[in-house]
Protein backbone atom coordinates (compact mmCIF):
# COMPACT_ATOMS: atom_id res chain seq x y z
CA UNK A 1 0.00 0.00 0.00
CA UNK A 2 1.12 3.45 -0.46
CA UNK A 3 2.47 5.58 1.65
CA UNK A 4 -0.37 9.05 0.19
CA UNK A 5 -4.01 8.15 -0.60
CA UNK A 6 -5.33 10.76 -3.19
CA UNK A 7 -8.84 12.14 -3.55
CA UNK A 8 -9.49 9.87 -6.39
CA UNK A 9 -8.50 7.11 -4.37
CA UNK A 10 -10.85 7.84 -1.60
CA UNK A 11 -14.70 6.34 -1.46
CA UNK A 12 -16.86 7.41 -3.81
CA UNK A 13 -20.13 7.74 -1.53
CA UNK A 14 -17.91 10.82 0.05
CA UNK A 15 -19.34 14.05 -0.83
CA UNK A 16 -17.10 16.99 -1.72
CA UNK A 17 -17.99 20.87 -1.03
CA UNK A 18 -15.44 23.05 -2.89
CA UNK A 19 -15.47 26.82 -3.79
CA UNK A 20 -17.65 28.30 -5.31
CA UNK A 21 -15.95 29.89 -8.36
CA UNK A 22 -13.93 26.90 -8.84
CA UNK A 23 -16.78 24.17 -8.55
CA UNK A 24 -18.88 26.87 -11.56
CA UNK A 25 -15.51 27.03 -13.54
CA UNK A 26 -15.80 23.27 -13.38
CA UNK A 27 -19.17 22.17 -14.39
CA UNK A 28 -19.15 24.55 -17.13
CA UNK A 29 -16.37 23.19 -18.67
CA UNK A 30 -17.57 19.29 -18.07
CA UNK A 31 -21.47 20.93 -19.95
CA UNK A 32 -19.38 22.26 -22.52
CA UNK A 33 -18.48 18.09 -23.37
CA UNK A 34 -21.68 16.47 -22.54
CA UNK A 35 -24.01 20.04 -24.37
CA UNK A 36 -26.91 19.63 -21.74
CA UNK A 37 -27.51 18.57 -17.86
CA UNK A 38 -29.20 15.60 -19.70
CA UNK A 39 -26.55 14.86 -21.88
CA UNK A 40 -23.91 14.31 -18.24
CA UNK A 41 -27.00 12.56 -16.81
CA UNK A 42 -27.03 10.00 -19.51
CA UNK A 43 -23.17 9.79 -19.07
CA UNK A 44 -23.08 9.17 -15.15
CA UNK A 45 -26.46 6.75 -15.82
CA UNK A 46 -28.36 9.35 -12.95
CA UNK A 47 -31.45 11.14 -13.46
CA UNK A 48 -31.56 14.46 -14.70
CA UNK A 49 -32.57 16.22 -11.39
CA UNK A 50 -29.65 14.88 -9.62
CA UNK A 51 -27.44 16.95 -12.14
CA UNK A 52 -29.33 19.83 -11.15
CA UNK A 53 -29.56 19.34 -7.44
CA UNK A 54 -25.31 18.62 -7.33
CA UNK A 55 -24.82 21.71 -9.73
CA UNK A 56 -27.14 23.98 -7.57
CA UNK A 57 -26.70 22.83 -4.10
CA UNK A 58 -22.90 22.86 -1.94
CA UNK A 59 -22.13 19.12 -2.48
CA UNK A 60 -21.33 16.44 -5.00
CA UNK A 61 -20.20 12.56 -4.31
CA UNK A 62 -16.96 11.48 -5.27
CA UNK A 63 -17.72 8.97 -7.84
CA UNK A 64 -19.05 11.22 -10.44
CA UNK A 65 -15.70 13.31 -10.55
CA UNK A 66 -14.11 10.16 -11.14
CA UNK A 67 -16.05 9.34 -14.00
CA UNK A 68 -15.54 12.64 -15.32
CA UNK A 69 -12.00 12.23 -15.36
CA UNK A 70 -12.39 8.98 -16.77
CA UNK A 71 -14.76 9.84 -19.79
CA UNK A 72 -12.97 13.42 -20.20
CA UNK A 73 -9.13 12.63 -19.68
CA UNK A 74 -8.36 16.52 -20.94
CA UNK A 75 -10.45 17.89 -18.11
CA UNK A 76 -8.00 16.24 -15.56
CA UNK A 77 -5.43 18.34 -17.74
CA UNK A 78 -7.27 21.67 -16.75
CA UNK A 79 -8.34 20.70 -13.47
CA UNK A 80 -5.29 18.64 -12.03
CA UNK A 81 -6.02 16.39 -9.07
CA UNK A 82 -3.76 18.39 -6.83
CA UNK A 83 -5.56 21.19 -7.27
CA UNK A 84 -8.91 20.06 -6.82
CA UNK A 85 -8.03 18.34 -3.52
CA UNK A 86 -6.92 22.13 -2.75
CA UNK A 87 -10.24 23.93 -3.04
CA UNK A 88 -12.77 21.00 -1.15
CA UNK A 89 -13.97 22.90 1.77
CA UNK A 90 -15.98 19.63 3.32
CA UNK A 91 -15.74 15.98 3.11
CA UNK A 92 -18.86 14.44 4.26
CA UNK A 93 -21.32 11.89 3.92
CA UNK A 94 -24.48 11.96 1.55
CA UNK A 95 -27.15 13.59 4.38
CA UNK A 96 -25.17 15.87 6.99
CA UNK A 97 -22.44 18.60 7.10
CA UNK A 98 -20.61 16.82 9.71
CA UNK A 99 -17.66 15.79 8.23
CA UNK A 100 -13.77 17.22 7.65
CA UNK A 101 -13.49 20.78 7.07
CA UNK A 102 -10.50 21.55 4.61
CA UNK A 103 -9.21 18.11 4.15
CA UNK A 104 -6.00 17.25 3.85
CA UNK A 105 -4.90 15.28 0.84
CA UNK A 106 -3.43 13.50 -0.23
CA UNK A 107 -3.20 11.68 3.08
CA UNK A 108 0.13 10.95 4.10
CA UNK A 109 1.22 8.32 6.43
CA UNK A 110 3.08 10.22 9.20
CA UNK A 111 3.47 8.99 12.51
CA UNK A 112 0.89 11.04 13.69
CA UNK A 113 -1.70 9.26 11.20
CA UNK A 114 -0.14 6.12 12.51
CA UNK A 115 -1.26 7.00 16.07
CA UNK A 116 -4.51 7.91 15.06
CA UNK A 117 -5.24 4.33 13.37
CA UNK A 118 -3.60 2.86 16.50
CA UNK A 119 -6.10 4.54 18.98
CA UNK A 120 -9.00 3.60 16.48
CA UNK A 121 -8.17 0.10 17.00
CA UNK A 122 -7.19 0.14 20.59
CA UNK A 123 -10.16 2.05 22.62
CA UNK A 124 -12.37 3.43 18.91
CA UNK A 125 -14.08 1.42 16.84
CA UNK A 126 -16.53 1.93 14.17
CA UNK A 127 -20.45 1.52 14.61
CA UNK A 128 -21.74 -1.20 12.14
CA UNK A 129 -25.02 0.55 11.39
CA UNK A 130 -24.11 4.02 9.84
CA UNK A 131 -20.23 3.98 9.97
CA UNK A 132 -19.85 6.18 12.56
CA UNK A 133 -16.36 5.96 14.04
CA UNK A 134 -15.95 6.63 18.02
CA UNK A 135 -12.97 6.74 20.60
CA UNK A 136 -12.74 6.91 24.11
CA UNK A 137 -10.39 6.96 27.29
CA UNK A 138 -10.16 7.96 30.68
CA UNK A 139 -7.69 10.34 30.41
CA UNK A 140 -8.03 13.89 29.01
CA UNK A 141 -4.27 14.28 27.72
CA UNK A 142 -4.90 11.24 25.26
CA UNK A 143 -7.86 12.53 24.35
CA UNK A 144 -6.57 15.96 23.37
CA UNK A 145 -2.91 14.37 21.60
CA UNK A 146 -5.50 12.44 19.71
CA UNK A 147 -7.69 14.78 18.97
CA UNK A 148 -4.87 17.05 17.66
CA UNK A 149 -2.50 13.88 15.58
CA UNK A 150 -6.33 13.84 13.71
CA UNK A 151 -6.51 17.59 12.89
CA UNK A 152 -2.98 17.10 11.64
CA UNK A 153 -3.43 13.69 9.62
CA UNK A 154 -7.18 14.53 8.43
CA UNK A 155 -7.87 17.61 8.44
CA UNK A 156 -10.18 19.75 10.91
CA UNK A 157 -12.58 16.55 11.88
CA UNK A 158 -16.26 17.21 13.21
CA UNK A 159 -16.25 15.22 16.52
CA UNK A 160 -18.90 15.53 19.54
CA UNK A 161 -17.45 14.72 23.13
CA UNK A 162 -19.81 12.93 25.74
CA UNK A 163 -18.42 12.49 29.14
CA UNK A 164 -20.24 9.53 30.88
CA UNK A 165 -19.40 9.23 34.76
CA UNK A 166 -17.76 5.96 36.13
CA UNK A 167 -17.51 4.80 39.74
CA UNK A 168 -14.10 6.50 39.78
CA UNK A 169 -13.73 9.27 37.78
CA UNK A 170 -15.19 9.88 33.91
CA UNK A 171 -14.75 8.35 30.66
CA UNK A 172 -14.54 10.81 27.64
CA UNK A 173 -16.55 9.49 24.61
CA UNK A 174 -15.86 10.77 21.03
CA UNK A 175 -17.83 10.51 17.58
CA UNK A 176 -17.22 11.30 14.38
CA UNK A 177 -18.04 11.91 10.86
CA UNK A 178 -19.77 9.01 8.29
CA UNK A 179 -17.73 10.58 6.00
CA UNK A 180 -14.16 9.39 8.19
CA UNK A 181 -15.27 6.10 8.96
CA UNK A 182 -15.87 5.70 5.06
CA UNK A 183 -12.02 6.38 4.76
CA UNK A 184 -11.31 3.92 7.52
CA UNK A 185 -12.92 1.01 6.32
CA UNK A 186 -12.09 1.75 2.22
CA UNK A 187 -8.97 2.82 2.66
CA UNK A 188 -7.25 1.65 5.54
CA UNK A 189 -8.53 -2.06 5.95
CA UNK A 190 -10.96 -1.53 9.27
CA UNK A 191 -14.14 -3.44 9.83
CA UNK A 192 -17.54 -1.69 11.19
CA UNK A 193 -18.90 -3.51 14.37
CA UNK A 194 -17.43 -5.08 17.40
CA UNK A 195 -13.41 -6.06 16.50
CA UNK A 196 -14.11 -9.08 18.17
CA UNK A 197 -15.82 -10.74 15.79
CA UNK A 198 -13.43 -9.74 12.92
CA UNK A 199 -11.28 -12.36 13.15
CA UNK A 200 -9.50 -10.67 9.46
CA UNK A 201 -8.85 -7.61 11.25
CA UNK A 202 -5.48 -6.71 12.36
CA UNK A 203 -2.74 -3.87 12.28
CA UNK A 204 -3.12 -1.67 8.88
CA UNK A 205 -0.96 -3.03 5.55
CA UNK A 206 0.77 0.51 5.63
CA UNK A 207 1.77 0.40 8.92
CA UNK A 208 3.17 -3.52 8.49
CA UNK A 209 4.60 -2.36 5.22
CA UNK A 210 6.37 0.29 6.48
CA UNK A 211 10.40 0.82 6.83
CA UNK A 212 9.95 3.77 9.02
CA UNK A 213 10.25 3.24 12.56
CA UNK A 214 8.67 6.25 13.84
CA UNK A 215 5.81 4.64 11.96
CA UNK A 216 5.96 1.89 13.99
CA UNK A 217 6.38 3.21 17.13
CA UNK A 218 3.67 5.52 17.52
CA UNK A 219 0.99 2.69 16.20
CA UNK A 220 2.21 0.49 19.02
CA UNK A 221 2.46 3.90 21.81
CA UNK A 222 -1.11 4.26 21.14
CA UNK A 223 -2.12 0.50 21.41
CA UNK A 224 0.01 0.39 24.57
CA UNK A 225 -1.58 3.47 25.78
CA UNK A 226 -5.05 2.01 25.44
CA UNK A 227 -4.28 -2.21 25.76
CA UNK A 228 -1.39 -1.92 27.92
CA UNK A 229 -0.09 -2.67 31.08
CA UNK A 230 2.70 -2.46 33.67
CA UNK A 231 3.48 -5.14 36.06
CA UNK A 232 5.80 -5.83 39.15
CA UNK A 233 4.50 -9.22 39.95
CA UNK A 234 6.28 -10.11 37.65
CA UNK A 235 8.38 -7.67 36.03
CA UNK A 236 6.59 -7.22 32.57
CA UNK A 237 5.01 -4.93 29.85
CA UNK A 238 1.57 -6.65 28.67
CA UNK A 239 -0.10 -6.32 25.94
CA UNK A 240 -3.83 -8.16 25.82
CA UNK A 241 -6.55 -7.99 23.32
CA UNK A 242 -9.54 -9.54 22.43
CA UNK A 243 -8.65 -10.04 18.70
CA UNK A 244 -5.69 -11.99 17.98
CA UNK A 245 -4.33 -11.23 14.56
CA UNK A 246 -4.00 -7.46 15.88
CA UNK A 247 -2.13 -8.80 18.85
CA UNK A 248 0.01 -11.23 16.24
CA UNK A 249 0.59 -8.11 14.13
CA UNK A 250 1.65 -5.54 17.52
CA UNK A 251 4.11 -8.68 18.86
CA UNK A 252 5.69 -8.31 14.96
CA UNK A 253 5.94 -4.72 14.64
CA UNK A 254 7.72 -4.91 18.32
CA UNK A 255 10.08 -8.04 17.19
CA UNK A 256 11.14 -5.61 14.19
CA UNK A 257 11.98 -3.03 16.31
CA UNK A 258 14.51 -5.18 17.81
CA UNK A 259 12.65 -5.77 20.92
CA UNK A 260 12.09 -8.95 21.93
CA UNK A 261 8.76 -10.41 23.21
CA UNK A 262 7.45 -13.76 25.23
CA UNK A 263 5.06 -15.90 23.10
CA UNK A 264 1.41 -15.31 22.56
CA UNK A 265 -0.76 -16.91 25.18
CA UNK A 266 -4.49 -17.37 25.01
CA UNK A 267 -6.49 -16.90 28.76
CA UNK A 268 -10.03 -16.33 29.40
CA UNK A 269 -11.27 -12.34 29.89
CA UNK A 270 -14.43 -12.63 32.53
CA UNK A 271 -15.72 -15.23 29.96
CA UNK A 272 -14.36 -13.82 27.07
CA UNK A 273 -11.41 -15.63 24.65
CA UNK A 274 -8.31 -13.00 24.84
CA UNK A 275 -4.77 -13.24 23.58
CA UNK A 276 -1.34 -11.71 25.00
CA UNK A 277 1.96 -11.44 25.18
CA UNK A 278 4.57 -9.63 27.30
CA UNK A 279 8.62 -7.97 27.30
CA UNK A 280 10.03 -8.93 30.41
CA UNK A 281 13.72 -8.78 30.41
CA UNK A 282 15.19 -5.58 31.77
CA UNK A 283 16.98 -4.72 28.13
CA UNK A 284 14.04 -5.41 26.15
CA UNK A 285 11.66 -2.97 28.30
CA UNK A 286 14.35 -0.48 28.18
CA UNK A 287 14.19 -0.64 24.52
CA UNK A 288 10.67 -0.05 24.61
CA UNK A 289 10.90 2.76 27.29
CA UNK A 290 13.10 4.66 24.70
CA UNK A 291 11.61 3.52 20.94
CA UNK A 292 8.07 3.45 22.16
CA UNK A 293 6.93 4.84 25.77
CA UNK A 294 3.77 6.27 26.55
CA UNK A 295 1.78 9.45 25.79
CA UNK A 296 0.60 8.63 29.36
CA UNK A 297 2.77 10.15 32.34
CA UNK A 298 1.36 7.66 34.84
CA UNK A 299 2.67 5.00 32.39
CA UNK A 300 5.71 6.63 31.73
CA UNK A 301 6.28 6.59 35.55
CA UNK A 302 5.72 2.67 36.11
CA UNK A 303 7.90 1.88 33.40
CA UNK A 304 10.90 4.06 34.96
CA UNK A 305 10.36 2.59 38.39
CA UNK A 306 10.21 -1.14 36.65
CA UNK A 307 13.39 -0.83 35.67
CA UNK A 308 14.55 0.99 38.75
CA UNK A 309 13.32 -2.02 40.61
CA UNK A 310 15.88 -4.54 38.29
CA UNK A 311 18.74 -5.87 40.44
CA UNK A 312 21.48 -5.19 37.81
CA UNK A 313 21.35 -0.96 38.07
CA UNK A 314 25.01 -1.18 36.17
CA UNK A 315 24.00 -3.41 33.58
CA UNK A 316 20.84 -1.27 33.11
CA UNK A 317 23.08 2.28 33.28
CA UNK A 318 25.19 0.81 30.31
CA UNK A 319 22.05 -0.30 28.13
CA UNK A 320 20.54 3.29 28.78
CA UNK A 321 23.89 5.18 27.68
CA UNK A 322 24.04 2.34 24.63
CA UNK A 323 20.51 3.42 23.48
CA UNK A 324 21.12 6.71 23.72
CA UNK A 325 23.84 6.31 20.87
CA UNK A 326 22.09 4.77 18.71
Amino acid sequence: MQNEISLLELPGHLYLEVENNFKKEFFSLVLSKTKTCSGLARLLHTPRSNIDSWIKSRGFPLWILKKIYFHYPEISKEFPISVFEKKINLLRGMTNLFGIKNPKLPIVLTPKLASVLGHFLGDGGIKKRDLTPIYCNIYADVIAVFLSDLSSAFGKVDYNIERRKLTSGELIYCTFPTALGLILVKNFGFYAGKKVKNVDLGAPEVILESSDDEIKSAFVRALFDDEGNVNFSPKEIRLQMSNEQIVVDLRDILMSLGISCNPISKFDNHGNPAWYFSISSQKDILLFKELVGSCIREKNDLLEKLLNSYQTPFAYARLEEKTKIL
